[in-house]
């Protein structure tokens, strides 16, 4: 299951990398145009958006341990930064 959602993110990446070049793409009213590398922290809502997976499977997953979190007060945020660092580190099979 995670290398399913690491796959996700992959291609979330490669979303927003396209879309920061002036290509805009809209997911009903919220527009996707965030660069991820100068976004070091991220709601659930919005990563769960960006990655196409429902809110509730990130919510579940990120409960588990599988998303680099980081809580701020009373809020916890998915740690873009350190899971571009993991995922750069990461040897990938074809």
């Amino acid at each position: 299951m995670l290398i399913i959602a690491v796959q996700w993110v992959i291609v979330a990446l490669c979303a927003t990398i396209n879309l920061c070049e002036g290509n805009e793409m809209e997911t009903g009213n919220l527009p996707l145009s965030v660069n991820s590398q100068n976004v070091p922290l991220m709601t659930r809502q919005r990563f769960a958006q960006l990655i196409g997976l429902p809110e509730g499977v990130l919510n579940a997953q990120a409960d588990k341990g599988y998303w680099p979190m980081v809580k701020i007060g009373k809020y916890s945020f998915v740690n873009i930064a350190l899971l571009n660092k993991q995922l750069l580190e990461r040897e990938f099979k074809l």
